[in-house]
């Protein structure tokens, strides 16, 4: 309202869509406006203040794929980035990730980055919601393909069981663990809860410590960051 000198919203209402879409790029932040949100998330979340009856959700092994395309990482920059991210908690994630050559700095910061912004916030919500009496559901996709994989998105044709027929892209086995996270997803739609029918085995992990992973092999399993999480849990004061 003050860059664009408005007072109401009618005001705001009447800036033409061609001026607001470009907004997108700079507030796509959480706005706290007393009404819709009073609050953020995370603290309505903490005072039990929430919708959900259950939850189910996850990330993927490659979140951070897309978002680190023009910003690898290597010997010499590697703890440069981590650094700048983590602070004087940077120590403890460079014993946790210590590279040898290129490959491995690389390999290591896109994890890194993709906790810090993606799958840490599943760790926390996963135990928010437990915390609150909500059963949560959390999955890890790891199944690799031809075209996006386990980058960020790259499970939702998996989901939501719509992977072309005609596309060479995807396997048989692509396709069979796309039949069983569909059925998953229906179970929870219907019941509140993932797990029925021929479809078992997806636990509640109230602490985060296990996640069910959706890839070649499909079963509850450790989490397999959870020491790098836990270094975040420091960090943001959980």
């Amino acid at each position: 309202m003050e860059r664009y000198n408005c007072a109401t919203l009618e005001e705001l209402r009447k800036i033409p869509a061609q001026t607001l879409v470009g907004e997108q790029e700079t507030q796509h932040h959480v706005t706290i406006d007393g009404y819709v949100l009073p609050d953020t998330p995370y603290a309505l979340r903490k005072q039990g203040v929430h919708n959900e009856e259950a939850v189910i959700h996850g990330y993927n092994a490659e979140e951070s794929g897309p978002f680190i395309l023009f910003s690898h990482a290597n010997l010499s920059n590697y703890e440069e980035k981590v650094r700048r991210w983590a602070g004087e908690y940077a120590d403890d994630i460079l014993a946790l990730y210590d590279p040898s050559t290129d490959e491995e700095a690389d390999r290591y910061w896109a994890k890194i980055y993709g906790a810090i912004f993606f799958n840490y916030s599943h760790y926390c919500l996963n135990r928010l919601e437990q915390e609150n009496g909500v059963p949560s559901w959390e999955y890890l996709f790891t199944k690799d393909n031809g075209r996006l994989g386990s980058w960020h998105s790259g499970e939702m044709v998996y989901t939501f069981g719509v992977i072309p027929a005609d596309s060479k892209l995807y396997t048989e086995k692509d396709r069979k663990l796309s039949e069983m996270m569909h059925g998953y997803l229906v179970n929870f739609v219907k019941n509140g809860d993932p797990n029925g029918g021929a479809l078992s085995g997806f636990d509640q992990s109230p602490d985060s410590s296990k996640v069910m992973e959706f890839g070649v092999i499909t079963g509850m399993i450790e989490e397999p960051d959870l020491a790098l999480y836990e270094v975040l849990d420091r960090m943001y004061g959980w």
